[in-house]
């Protein structure tokens, strides 16, 4: 069953991951070819559409007591409630074999008391029941919006557009793992659809509101505050990942399994954040401890291009060098017997076989002091400048060889990473 990550995503690494430095944040892409955003975008300056968030011709009343309700119920058209299935025939194409592995895999994901003997055998043209999730309403056409890990090994999508309804098979246009997004769509139109919001302009304390599906129970409205919106990897116990954001929004709203792709609303009713993550236990040298109140947003900012290419062709493309990174500060404290020249940089931990940065003639132990001319010190940054620029691209980077005072400019051409080895839920 795919639902909202919990107890293994936080658990604190022993040891420092490092980052493979391969494109990541798609936020606020610079010099690289924007898409054209087929979808509702918040403008100040400009009246929104009737479809694009309901009742939007009376402004919320923030002075009443009835403003959450009133937001609910602007915002509950549009978010709707996902189940998946696997059928036979994936099963048998996974495997020659029957699909052992494959029903091995769908077994340890089934739904939470839902068994299956060890010599269960599926009938042919049968789907199973697989996950649940939930997802918004992107366009007046049918795209939803979910994270990759709802509909991950399932091959079969039903939407749920109101509690009260039946339910519409959808389609897959495209699954991004590592941003743990999806876009789903519906044969419908005129369907309303909802706005998203800038998360880049959302403040610490301001009230938020989740809408999604938990525990199966459609169209569940519950309300907190933004916690913080840079929540980094390292602070909630994990090291950098490609495969992720590389900051979250944190909020108090109660977030449970199956509100995965659901939306994060601000006041305004507009989408600022895709929920993906909770952290259920805090890990001790005496054991875990229940902890409550800490949930996770994607940041929509982040996502907007990813959803674009997604919906124009099916997949999302990144830049990236193919090196493994930490920073200077990071490494030498994980390695405090290793002597170094320079003081802070990015360290190489690692090179990819004929990949860009093994092309350029970069190396294990060599230390990046500048990007196109620019200092940088942060993974984090790092990253950030490498997401602005497009596949095919040249970059200079500043290079410490082997973490001495020889200093050299390598020009990497930017390559294209391969997702086809990311599963949504590592």
């Amino acid at each position: 069953m795919k639902n909202t990550s919990q107890d293994g995503f936080w658990r604190i690494f022993s040891v420092v991951l490092m980052v493979a430095v391969i494109a990541l944040s798609v936020a606020n892409y610079t010099s690289r070819p924007k898409y054209n955003y087929n979808f509702h975008e918040s403008d100040r300056t400009q009246a929104r559409t009737e479809l694009a968030s309901i009742n939007t011709s009376a402004a919320l009343d923030h002075d009443s007591v009835y403003w959450i309700a009133d937001l609910a119920q602007q915002s509950l058209p549009y978010v709707v409630s996902i189940k998946t299935a696997v059928n036979h025939e994936k099963l048998t194409e996974s495997n020659g074999e029957g699909g052992r592995d494959m029903m091995e895999r769908f077994k340890h994901l089934a739904p939470q008391g839902f068994n299956l003997p060890d010599d269960f055998e599926m009938p042919d043209d049968h789907p199973m029941p697989s996950g649940e999730g939930s997802g918004f309403i992107l366009r007046e056409d049918g795209y939803i919006v979910t994270n990759a890990h709802v509909v991950e090994d399932a091959n079969e999508f039903t939407v749920y557009i109101d509690e009260d309804s039946e339910g519409l098979p959808a389609e897959l246009i495209g699954a991004d793992n590592y941003k743990d997004i999806a876009v789903l769509k519906v044969d419908a139109s005129g369907l309303p659809a909802a706005v998203l919001g800038n998360s880049s302009d959302s403040r610490v304390g301001e009230p938020v509101v989740a809408i999604g599906s938990p525990l199966g129970h459609a169209a569940t409205v519950t309300a907190g505050i933004l916690s913080s919106n840079t929540r980094k990897l390292e602070e909630v116990g994990r090291s950098y990942d490609i495969r992720k954001p590389q900051t979250y929004l944190q909020t108090d709203a109660a977030i449970n399994r199956g509100n995965s792709g659901g939306p994060l609303f601000n006041a305004r009713g507009e989408v600022i954040g895709v929920n993906q993550a909770i952290a259920r236990w805090d890990y001790t040298d005496t054991g875990r401890i229940p902890i409550e109140g800490i949930g996770f947003a994607i940041p929509i900012d982040e996502v907007k291009d990813t959803i674009a290419q997604i919906m124009e062709n099916g997949k999302s493309v990144y830049p990236g060098i193919s090196a493994n990174i930490t920073s200077v500060e990071e490494f030498l404290r994980f390695n405090p017997n290793t002597a170094l020249d320079v003081e802070a940089g990015i360290y190489i931990s690692g090179i990819v076989k004929g990949g860009p940065a093994d092309k350029a003639g970069l190396a294990a132990g060599d230390v990046i002091t500048e990007f196109n001319g620019e200092p940088v010190d942060d993974a984090n940054k790092l990253i950030s400048m490498i997401s602005e620029h497009a596949v095919g691209e040249r970059i200079k980077l500043t290079v410490s060889r082997n973490g001495t005072d020889r200093f050299e400019d390598v020009i990497v051409v930017l390559g294209e990473l391969d997702l086809n080895q990311v599963r949504a839920g590592d």
